[in-house]
C-alpha cells in the first residue's frame, strides 16, 4: 500500500470539523479534566517543557498518550511577544502532530492555534458549569486576540448572558471586536469588570491587568492568558485572597507567573472539583487558572480526525 503521508489539518480544517460539535467538545474537555486528576490509566502526559530563546521569545512543547484509543499528539509551539509588532504575525504559533501508538506512524499535523483556541474556550465553558452560580450573567473579556474570539463565540452559545462587555488596549480593536460579536465596547478594564459575574482575561500581559479593587467579590475569574512563568494578568491581592482552581496544580506551580509569582495557594484542581472531591467557597471570589494541558490537545484532535473521518464515510 502506498504510504501518502500525514494529512494536514488547516484552521480552516479544523473550524470545519469542529463548526457544530461544541457541546461535544465541551464534553471531552469535561472528561478530560477528570481522566487528568483521577490519573486514570492509559494516558501519559509529561510535564510541559518550555525552553526562552530569547527575553521575548520561547519555545513550548507538551506531549500526551492514550494508550487504550492509540492516538499521541505533541503540540510544538512558539511564543513571540513581539511578533504582532515587528512582523504582523500571531504572537503564537505551532502545529499538533498526531502518531499511532501502534505502528509510530503520523497520522496528521494539525494547526495548533485554532485547536489551543477552541479546546481553551470549551475548558473556560466547564468552568463556568462548575465554579459559577446559575444567577450569574454578566461577562467580561478583556483582550480582543483570538482567544477572546473563540471565547466570545463558544461561552454565549453555551450560556445566555444579560450582558457580554469587551476590553482591549487598541481602541480600534475594541470597537471592531464589539461589532462583530454583538459585546459592549469598554474604555478600561476597570469599567469592564465592574459588577461582572464572570471575567475571562486572555491577555499576553506581563505584569497584572487585573485588579482586586475593580472586581466584584464573589465573581469567578478565569485566566486563560500569561502561560508563561514570567507572565501574569492578575494582581497579588486576588491570588491571595480569591480561591485558587487549575487544571494541573503541578503544571501551575511549574510554569503560570499568576501562581508563581504571587506566592499563592492552589486549593485544587478542576477536576476534583467536577468529581465533588473538593469543596467550594461560594462566598468568596473564585479563580481559574487554565494553563492548558496536552491531554486536551489530544481528545480535540482526536475528535477532530473522527469527525472528519465521519464527514468522508457520509460522501464515499
Amino acid at each position: 500500500m502506498e504510504f501518502l503521508g500525514p494529512k494536514f489539518y488547516s484552521a480552516n480544517d479544523v473550524n470545519r470539523c469542529l463548526s457544530n460539535e461544541s457541546e461535544r467538545l465541551i464534553e471531552v474537555i469535561e472528561e478530560s479534566f477528570v481522566t487528568f486528576s483521577t490519573k486514570q490509566a492509559g494516558f501519559i502526559q509529561p510535564q510541559r517543557m518550555a525552553v526562552n530563546i530569547t527575553e521575548y521569545n520561547s519555545l513550548m512543547m507538551k506531549p500526551c498518550i492514550s494508550l487504550s484509543n492509540q492516538i499521541a499528539s505533541f503540540k510544538i509551539l512558539t511564543i513571540n511577544q513581539l511578533n504582532e509588532i515587528n512582523f504582523g504575525l500571531p504572537v503564537i504559533q505551532g502545529v499538533i502532530v498526531v502518531f499511532d501508538t501502534i505502528s509510530g506512524s503520523v497520522n496528521a499535523i494539525v494547526d495548533a492555534i485554532s485547536v489551543t483556541d477552541r479546546r481553551t474556550a470549551a475548558a473556560s465553558a466547564v468552568a463556568i458549569k462548575h465554579l459559577c452560580k446559575e444567577s450569574d450573567t454578566i461577562l467580561a473579556i478583556i483582550g480582543t486576540g483570538h482567544q477572546g474570539a473563540s471565547h466570545v463565540q463558544l461561552l454565549s452559545a453555551y450560556k445566555k448572558f444579560s450582558e457580554i462587555r469587551v476590553f482591549s488596549r487598541t481602541k480600534e480593536n475594541c470597537h471592531a471586536f464589539a461589532k462583530k460579536y454583538n459585546c459592549i465596547p469598554c474604555d478600561s478594564v476597570k469599567n469592564a469588570v465592574k459588577d461582572a459575574d464572570i471575567i475571562v482575561t486572555a491577555t499576553t500581559s506581563i505584569s497584572p491587568v487585573l485588579f482586586k479593587k475593580w472586581i466584584k467579590h464573589g465573581c469567578l475569574i478565569i485566566a486563560v492568558g500569561a502561560p508563561l512563568c514570567n507572565q501574569r494578568e492578575l494582581d497579588d491581592e486576588i491570588m491571595l485572597t480569591s480561591q485558587i482552581f487549575t487544571d494541573t496544580e503541578e503544571g501551575a506551580y511549574a510554569s503560570a507567573g499568576d501562581v508563581i509569582l504571587s506566592n499563592a495557594k492552589i486549593h485544587g484542581e478542576l477536576g476534583n472539583v467536577i468529581n465533588k472531591t473538593i469543596n467550594i467557597d461560594w462566598n468568596t471570589t473564585r479563580v481559574f487558572k487554565s494553563n492548558g494541558m496536552a491531554v486536551q490537545d489530544l481528545v480535540t484532535v482526536k475528535l477532530i480526525l473522527d469527525k472528519d473521518k465521519e464527514k468522508k464515510d457520509l460522501f464515499s
